[in-house]
């Protein structure tokens, strides 16, 4: 697949943490593969379940920039972001993350 300018996918879904029963170290973890900057504002992160989601705020995600978005953890050097839930969102047994553009248009998709 060609990569776009702008190109944000889900390249990693860490299902298992190791903190026991909240499991606030899982994350998803997003990279811009494209060229140009992209704002993620208006974006959403579905860890599959209705009601799972984390909406980005407004943040310029530049090139091959890493982000992730924890669970329950806030961790700056991957931009800060947390679903901040108590609870794990990420099924041991297997789910799939959704990502979002701000229009609502599924731009990635990652199973495990």
């Amino acid at each position: 697949m060609a990569v776009s300018p702008g190109d944000v996918q889900i390249t990693n879904i860490y299902y298992d943490g190791q903190e026991p029963t909240s499991e606030g170290d899982e994350y998803a973890q997003i990279q811009n593969v494209g060229g140009q900057p992209v704002n993620l504002q208006g974006w959403r992160l579905n860890a599959g379940d209705e009601g799972q989601d984390f909406h980005f705020p407004d943040f310029i995600m530049e090139p091959g920039k890493i982000c992730r978005v924890y669970t329950n953890r806030v961790v700056p050097e991957f931009c800060g972001f947390s679903f901040e839930r108590g609870s794990a969102v990420w099924n041991n047994s297997g789910d799939c993350g959704y990502l979002f553009d701000n229009t609502g248009t599924l731009v990635s998709t990652r199973c495990y």
